[in-house]
Protein backbone atom coordinates (compact mmCIF):
# COMPACT_ATOMS: atom_id res chain seq x y z
CA UNK A 1 0.00 0.00 0.00
CA UNK A 2 2.67 2.69 0.87
CA UNK A 3 4.67 1.45 -2.30
CA UNK A 4 1.51 2.37 -4.58
CA UNK A 5 0.79 5.63 -2.59
CA UNK A 6 5.20 6.32 -3.19
CA UNK A 7 4.25 5.70 -7.18
CA UNK A 8 1.49 8.27 -7.36
CA UNK A 9 2.72 11.10 -5.81
CA UNK A 10 5.98 10.20 -8.18
CA UNK A 11 3.91 10.30 -10.98
CA UNK A 12 2.22 13.04 -10.25
CA UNK A 13 4.95 15.13 -9.04
CA UNK A 14 6.26 14.53 -13.01
CA UNK A 15 2.76 15.41 -14.48
CA UNK A 16 3.09 18.51 -12.34
CA UNK A 17 6.46 19.79 -13.53
CA UNK A 18 5.74 18.78 -17.59
CA UNK A 19 3.15 21.50 -16.67
CA UNK A 20 5.15 23.69 -15.37
CA UNK A 21 7.60 22.98 -17.97
CA UNK A 22 5.61 23.19 -21.06
CA UNK A 23 3.45 26.46 -19.41
CA UNK A 24 4.33 29.85 -21.38
CA UNK A 25 6.83 32.05 -19.03
CA UNK A 26 5.93 35.68 -18.27
CA UNK A 27 8.38 37.26 -20.94
CA UNK A 28 6.75 34.99 -23.35
CA UNK A 29 2.98 35.99 -22.16
CA UNK A 30 4.06 39.77 -22.72
CA UNK A 31 4.39 39.87 -26.37
CA UNK A 32 8.04 41.14 -25.76
CA UNK A 33 9.62 39.91 -29.74
CA UNK A 34 12.16 37.28 -28.94
CA UNK A 35 15.38 38.83 -31.31
CA UNK A 36 16.41 35.23 -32.15
CA UNK A 37 13.41 35.05 -33.76
CA UNK A 38 13.10 38.01 -35.84
CA UNK A 39 14.21 39.40 -39.01
CA UNK A 40 16.47 42.81 -38.98
CA UNK A 41 15.39 44.67 -42.00
CA UNK A 42 16.81 48.12 -42.56
CA UNK A 43 14.85 50.51 -44.65
CA UNK A 44 16.54 53.46 -46.34
CA UNK A 45 14.53 56.04 -48.68
CA UNK A 46 14.35 60.02 -49.73
CA UNK A 47 11.47 62.33 -48.70
CA UNK A 48 8.29 59.50 -49.75
CA UNK A 49 10.10 57.73 -46.41
CA UNK A 50 10.25 61.36 -44.33
CA UNK A 51 7.07 62.33 -45.02
CA UNK A 52 7.36 64.83 -47.60
CA UNK A 53 8.84 67.31 -45.31
CA UNK A 54 5.10 68.05 -43.63
CA UNK A 55 5.09 70.05 -39.84
CA UNK A 56 2.55 67.59 -39.33
CA UNK A 57 4.33 63.86 -39.79
CA UNK A 58 1.55 61.48 -41.30
CA UNK A 59 2.95 58.52 -42.68
CA UNK A 60 0.55 56.58 -44.12
CA UNK A 61 -0.41 59.38 -47.13
CA UNK A 62 3.05 58.83 -48.02
CA UNK A 63 4.50 55.72 -49.92
CA UNK A 64 7.33 54.51 -48.55
CA UNK A 65 6.31 55.47 -44.87
CA UNK A 66 3.33 53.38 -45.39
CA UNK A 67 5.34 50.45 -47.00
CA UNK A 68 7.29 50.96 -43.54
CA UNK A 69 3.75 50.68 -41.87
CA UNK A 70 3.10 47.56 -42.84
CA UNK A 71 6.25 46.40 -42.44
CA UNK A 72 5.98 47.19 -38.70
CA UNK A 73 2.71 44.88 -38.69
CA UNK A 74 4.75 41.74 -39.37
CA UNK A 75 5.62 40.82 -35.59
CA UNK A 76 8.67 38.67 -37.00
CA UNK A 77 10.09 41.65 -38.77
CA UNK A 78 12.80 44.12 -36.35
CA UNK A 79 12.63 47.05 -38.75
CA UNK A 80 14.88 50.20 -38.61
CA UNK A 81 13.74 53.05 -41.18
CA UNK A 82 15.47 56.16 -42.41
CA UNK A 83 14.64 58.70 -44.60
CA UNK A 84 15.92 61.95 -45.79
CA UNK A 85 14.71 64.37 -48.22
CA UNK A 86 16.36 64.91 -51.48
CA UNK A 87 18.59 61.79 -50.61
CA UNK A 88 20.32 59.65 -53.40
CA UNK A 89 23.12 56.82 -52.66
CA UNK A 90 25.49 59.41 -52.61
CA UNK A 91 23.88 61.54 -49.62
CA UNK A 92 24.01 58.14 -47.54
CA UNK A 93 27.52 57.37 -48.82
CA UNK A 94 28.86 60.53 -47.65
CA UNK A 95 26.03 61.89 -44.68
CA UNK A 96 25.11 64.56 -47.08
CA UNK A 97 23.16 66.74 -44.41
CA UNK A 98 19.05 67.53 -45.22
CA UNK A 99 17.04 70.70 -44.90
CA UNK A 100 13.37 69.34 -45.95
CA UNK A 101 13.25 66.64 -43.87
CA UNK A 102 14.59 64.02 -41.83
CA UNK A 103 13.07 60.67 -39.99
CA UNK A 104 14.35 57.98 -38.17
CA UNK A 105 12.60 54.93 -36.55
CA UNK A 106 13.75 52.21 -34.71
CA UNK A 107 13.01 50.22 -31.70
CA UNK A 108 15.13 52.25 -29.67
CA UNK A 109 13.85 55.68 -30.80
CA UNK A 110 11.49 57.73 -33.44
CA UNK A 111 13.12 61.51 -34.78
CA UNK A 112 11.22 63.35 -37.52
CA UNK A 113 12.76 66.68 -38.42
CA UNK A 114 10.77 69.02 -40.36
CA UNK A 115 11.51 71.46 -43.15
CA UNK A 116 13.10 73.75 -43.22
CA UNK A 117 15.28 72.84 -40.24
CA UNK A 118 19.01 71.11 -41.05
CA UNK A 119 19.45 67.67 -39.68
CA UNK A 120 22.43 65.41 -39.98
CA UNK A 121 22.21 62.17 -41.87
CA UNK A 122 24.07 58.97 -40.81
CA UNK A 123 26.19 57.05 -43.29
CA UNK A 124 25.05 53.50 -44.93
CA UNK A 125 28.26 52.21 -42.99
CA UNK A 126 27.16 53.36 -39.93
CA UNK A 127 23.54 52.01 -40.39
CA UNK A 128 25.25 48.81 -41.64
CA UNK A 129 27.43 48.57 -37.89
CA UNK A 130 24.48 50.23 -36.14
CA UNK A 131 21.85 47.67 -37.24
CA UNK A 132 23.80 44.38 -38.60
CA UNK A 133 20.75 44.27 -40.78
CA UNK A 134 19.80 40.74 -42.57
CA UNK A 135 17.89 42.88 -45.24
CA UNK A 136 18.09 46.05 -46.62
CA UNK A 137 15.25 47.56 -48.40
CA UNK A 138 16.05 50.42 -50.63
CA UNK A 139 13.91 52.92 -51.37
CA UNK A 140 15.73 55.38 -53.59
CA UNK A 141 16.09 57.05 -57.12
CA UNK A 142 13.36 60.21 -57.58
CA UNK A 143 16.03 62.17 -56.56
CA UNK A 144 18.46 60.77 -59.89
CA UNK A 145 15.25 61.84 -61.99
CA UNK A 146 16.40 64.78 -64.54
CA UNK A 147 20.22 65.39 -62.68
CA UNK A 148 22.25 62.60 -63.93
CA UNK A 149 23.48 60.48 -66.94
CA UNK A 150 22.21 56.88 -67.14
CA UNK A 151 26.35 56.27 -66.47
CA UNK A 152 26.36 58.21 -63.22
CA UNK A 153 22.82 56.63 -62.01
CA UNK A 154 24.70 52.91 -62.69
CA UNK A 155 27.90 53.59 -61.01
CA UNK A 156 26.56 54.87 -57.87
CA UNK A 157 23.85 52.62 -57.61
CA UNK A 158 26.45 49.53 -58.23
CA UNK A 159 28.48 50.74 -55.48
CA UNK A 160 25.83 50.75 -53.41
CA UNK A 161 24.77 47.52 -53.69
CA UNK A 162 28.50 46.65 -53.36
CA UNK A 163 28.57 47.50 -49.99
CA UNK A 164 25.44 46.39 -48.86
CA UNK A 165 26.01 42.93 -49.88
CA UNK A 166 29.64 43.15 -48.48
CA UNK A 167 27.88 43.51 -45.26
CA UNK A 168 26.45 39.68 -45.63
CA UNK A 169 22.88 41.59 -45.91
CA UNK A 170 20.66 40.43 -48.58
CA UNK A 171 18.89 43.57 -50.39
CA UNK A 172 16.14 44.62 -52.31
CA UNK A 173 16.04 47.64 -54.24
CA UNK A 174 12.26 49.44 -54.51
CA UNK A 175 12.69 51.91 -57.84
CA UNK A 176 10.41 55.58 -57.50
CA UNK A 177 6.88 55.64 -57.49
CA UNK A 178 5.52 57.33 -61.16
CA UNK A 179 6.32 61.30 -61.09
CA UNK A 180 3.85 63.58 -63.22
CA UNK A 181 6.48 66.43 -63.33
CA UNK A 182 9.64 67.07 -61.21
CA UNK A 183 11.87 70.21 -61.04
CA UNK A 184 11.67 72.46 -64.05
CA UNK A 185 10.59 69.56 -66.83
CA UNK A 186 7.79 69.32 -68.29
CA UNK A 187 5.32 66.31 -67.91
CA UNK A 188 6.43 64.29 -71.17
CA UNK A 189 9.91 64.74 -69.72
CA UNK A 190 9.29 63.63 -66.71
CA UNK A 191 8.08 60.49 -67.44
CA UNK A 192 11.12 59.79 -70.07
CA UNK A 193 13.88 60.42 -67.55
CA UNK A 194 12.00 58.42 -64.77
CA UNK A 195 12.15 55.41 -67.21
CA UNK A 196 15.47 55.81 -67.77
CA UNK A 197 15.79 55.79 -64.04
CA UNK A 198 13.74 52.69 -63.98
CA UNK A 199 16.10 50.96 -66.26
CA UNK A 200 20.05 52.13 -65.06
CA UNK A 201 19.24 51.42 -61.96
CA UNK A 202 17.54 47.86 -62.84
CA UNK A 203 20.57 47.15 -64.84
CA UNK A 204 23.25 48.35 -61.95
CA UNK A 205 21.96 46.10 -59.76
CA UNK A 206 23.44 42.88 -58.36
CA UNK A 207 21.64 39.65 -59.13
CA UNK A 208 21.73 39.22 -55.55
CA UNK A 209 19.63 42.57 -55.19
CA UNK A 210 16.79 42.50 -56.97
CA UNK A 211 14.95 45.58 -58.39
CA UNK A 212 11.49 46.15 -58.24
CA UNK A 213 9.90 48.56 -60.69
CA UNK A 214 7.03 50.53 -59.22
CA UNK A 215 5.88 53.69 -61.39
CA UNK A 216 3.33 51.73 -62.71
CA UNK A 217 1.88 50.58 -59.21
CA UNK A 218 -0.30 53.76 -59.52
CA UNK A 219 -0.48 57.01 -61.76
CA UNK A 220 0.35 60.44 -60.27
CA UNK A 221 -3.01 62.41 -60.66
CA UNK A 222 -2.24 65.12 -63.77
CA UNK A 223 -4.11 67.81 -61.46
CA UNK A 224 -3.15 68.59 -57.76
CA UNK A 225 -0.51 67.82 -55.37
CA UNK A 226 3.12 69.05 -56.26
CA UNK A 227 3.66 66.41 -59.00
CA UNK A 228 5.93 64.26 -56.66
CA UNK A 229 4.38 63.54 -53.36
CA UNK A 230 1.40 61.26 -53.05
CA UNK A 231 1.65 62.45 -49.44
CA UNK A 232 0.49 66.48 -51.10
CA UNK A 233 -2.71 64.87 -52.34
CA UNK A 234 -4.94 64.74 -49.30
CA UNK A 235 -7.21 61.66 -48.52
CA UNK A 236 -6.72 60.60 -52.22
CA UNK A 237 -2.75 60.42 -51.42
CA UNK A 238 -3.41 58.32 -49.28
CA UNK A 239 -5.17 55.62 -50.46
CA UNK A 240 -2.57 55.82 -53.92
CA UNK A 241 0.19 55.38 -51.47
CA UNK A 242 -1.34 52.63 -49.53
CA UNK A 243 -2.73 50.79 -52.66
CA UNK A 244 1.79 51.35 -54.20
CA UNK A 245 2.74 49.87 -51.43
CA UNK A 246 1.00 46.74 -50.50
CA UNK A 247 2.00 46.36 -54.30
CA UNK A 248 5.63 46.73 -53.46
CA UNK A 249 5.30 44.79 -50.44
CA UNK A 250 3.68 41.64 -52.45
CA UNK A 251 6.63 42.07 -55.00
CA UNK A 252 9.58 42.25 -51.90
CA UNK A 253 8.21 38.63 -50.23
CA UNK A 254 7.85 37.23 -53.66
CA UNK A 255 11.74 38.05 -53.57
CA UNK A 256 12.81 37.36 -49.88
CA UNK A 257 9.95 34.87 -48.69
CA UNK A 258 11.19 35.47 -45.43
CA UNK A 259 9.66 38.56 -45.01
CA UNK A 260 5.82 37.49 -45.15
Amino acid sequence: MQNRSVRALTILSLLLFGACASSPSDADRSGVRDPSSTTSVLLIGDSQTTGNSSTKHTKTNSTGLRLSELLEENSHIDLSTYGSCGSRTDSWVNGTPTKCGYFEKTSKRKIFVPYPKKSAIPTLATLLSRHTPSIVIVSLGTNFVGGYTPAAIKKMTAAFVKTILDSGAKCVWVGPADLRKIGKLTPDTTQIKLSEVDVAIQQAVDKNCPYISTHRFVGYPSEGGDGVHFSQLGEDGRELADTWAKAALTKIQDELPELR
